[in-house]
């Protein structure tokens, strides 16, 4: 049985209630990707905003608020770090917005900055922290929480992973303590931390589409590389993708019998970040013709070069 909550801190909450005790049972953290469903009152935009959707969701327990924020700010660098290699970090910001009814003070959005997002954001020109308008609208005379600049520009986005810091809301409601040094009851504190996987599929894909079709990042995409042989190169081209194999890049070698240019746009089709095609004209160049999904340039690489910038 799945329940169908928002999130799931009413359900991880009892369960970390039969393994904690003592202060030597904390911090950890807890996580889990499953499907999520919300009552949306009007679904849009594919899947930016829909009823059902792949979430990752984390839970992490710490027996004070000082522990607690070591470890968000560990989470807050490890996002970072996870939107630079799906190609967001420059468009993405945090953002403070609401606490809904269960976090203290504010919750932390990450907003990716998005012509059809669902959002409207306000970010400080001066320190770059962003505002969800909610926030804004209901706080006269409002300045940046950070820098206190009051100068913002405002831009539409769309959510993709939020925070939540819940102190000891569910602890307390239900019962999840522990024992400290002195063996007295003391409260767990807790933060949850929310990636919207499906949702950040759809932002990406609208985010880096052209006019062919959609761009993957290199780090989601089905495979990296596309291998297209003509003239006489198939067994070359398959030797040549067993050597990107085995340097840990993953590969297509289009072997089939059919016009270079059906192949080509397949290749463009199927979101390949890379495309090498091996002729009889690249290997007298002594090379591999090379281009990039998202570029329409064309570069003849020898097979040492190539390697070395796929692998």
């Amino acid at each position: 049985m799945i329940p169908l909550n928002l999130t799931h801190e009413e359900s991880v909450t009892p369960l970390v209630n039969d393994f904690v005790r003592s202060y030597k049972d904390l911090p950890f953290s807890l996580h889990q990707n499953q499907t999520k469903f919300r009552n949306e009152k009007r679904v849009k935009s594919g899947l930016l905003r829909w009823r059902e959707f792949l979430m990752h969701d984390q839970y992490s327990f710490h027996t004070d608020e000082q522990d607690l924020n070591i470890f968000y700010n560990e989470m807050l660098a490890r996002y970072k770090d996870i939107y630079n290699e799906l190609w967001l970090g420059e468009k993405t910001y945090l953002t403070y917005a609401s606490w809904w009814d269960y976090s203290s003070n504010y919750s932390h959005e990450f907003q990716t900055l998005l012509d059809i997002g669902e959002d409207v954001i306000h970010i400080c020109k001066d320190c770059k922290v962003a505002f969800n308008k909610e926030i804004v609208k209901d706080t006269p005379d409002f300045s940046c929480l950070e820098c206190w600049w009051k100068d913002f520009d405002v831009q539409k986005a769309s959510e993709a992973w939020n925070i939540f810091k819940l102190l000891t809301n569910f602890s307390d409601k239900l019962n999840l303590n522990y024992t400290n040094k002195e063996w007295n009851k003391q409260p767990v504190y807790m933060w949850s931390y929310w990636i919207w996987i499906s949702r950040s599929m759809g932002i990406i894909a609208e985010l880096f589409m052209d006019a062919k079709w959609l761009v993957w990042p290199e780090n989601i995409a089905p495979y990296k590389n596309y291998i297209i042989w003509l003239d006489w190169n198939q067994s070359k081209a398959k030797e040549f993708g067993e050597k990107l194999e085995k340097a840990g890049s993953s590969v297509i070698v289009d072997d089939r019998e059919i016009w270079f240019w059906s192949r080509a746009k397949d290749a463009d089709i199927l979101w390949i970040p890379n495309r090498i095609v091996i002729s009889e004209k690249s290997q007298a160049n002594w090379g591999y013709e090379f281009k990039k999904r998202n570029s329409d340039k064309i570069d003849i690489l020898t097979e040492e070069v190539c390697l070395n910038l796929l692998k």
